[in-house]
C-alpha cells in the first residue's frame, strides 16, 4: 500500500470539530468498542459528542490531558490522546486510533513523530509511554518504529469493552532516545 508522507499534520481538538469527531467515532465504532469503551459509551450521538468534547476541553484547560486531531489532506483521519500526565516526572501516555479507511498509509507514524516532538519540546516531557494489546501488532510496529522500548507486560491490566481483563504491553520512550 502506498505510504502517505505529505499533507499530514496534527492540531488540538476544537469545539467546532464536534460533527467530524462524531463521524470518525461513529464510522469506527465496531472496531473501537473493545479498547475505547468509555469513549464509545460517552459518544452515542452528535449532541453527546458535543458534551464529551466540552468535558475534554475543560481537562485540556486544566492540563490534565490533550487531544490532537490527525489531519490528512485537511480531513480528520485519526486522534492522539495525551493522558495519564504526571507533571512531576514529567511523563504522559499516548492513546490513539485511526479511521479504518486511512490505515496502512504511514499517517499515524508521521503524526506520532510530530506529537513526540511537541510533547518532548513544548510540554517538556521526559518520558512517554503507551499501553498496547498483545494482539495489536500494527500498533506495536508503529511505536517500535519511533524508538519506543518494550518495558514489560502488565498482567490483567485493562478491562476491554466486553468486560474481560487483558494483558497490556508497556512501551516507553525517554527524551533524547
Amino acid at each position: 500500500m502506498k505510504k502517505a508522507t505529505k499533507n499530514i499534520n496534527i492540531r488540538p481538538l476544537r469545539k467546532e470539530d464536534t460533527a467530524a469527531y462524531f463521524r470518525l467515532i461513529d464510522s469506527n465504532r465496531e472496531r473501537l468498542k473493545k479498547y475505547f469503551p468509555q469513549t464509545m459509551a460517552a459518544v452515542t450521538s452528535e449532541a453527546a459528542c458535543s458534551k464529551y468534547i466540552e468535558r475534554k476541553l475543560k481537562q485540556v484547560k486544566e492540563k490534565e490531558l490533550f487531544i490532537f486531531i490527525v489531519l490528512y489532506g485537511g480531513k480528520m483521519a485519526g486522534v492522539y490522546i495525551v493522558k495519564s500526565i504526571d507533571w512531576r516526572v514529567p511523563k504522559c501516555e499516548f492513546a490513539y486510533f485511526i479511521d479504518r479507511k486511512y490505515e496502512g498509509k504511514g499517517i499515524m507514524g508521521k503524526a506520532l513523530g510530530l506529537l513526540l516532538t511537541h510533547c518532548f519540546g513544548t510540554f517538556g516531557m521526559n518520558k512517554i509511554f503507551v499501553r498496547i494489546s498483545p494482539n495489536n501488532i500494527a500498533s506495536q510496529r508503529l511505536v517500535q518504529g519511533k524508538g519506543f522500548e518494550l518495558e514489560g507486560v502488565l498482567r490483567n491490566e485493562f478491562r476491554i469493552g466486553t468486560g474481560e481483563l487483558e494483558d497490556i504491553l508497556y512501551y516507553g520512550k525517554l527524551k533524547g532516545e
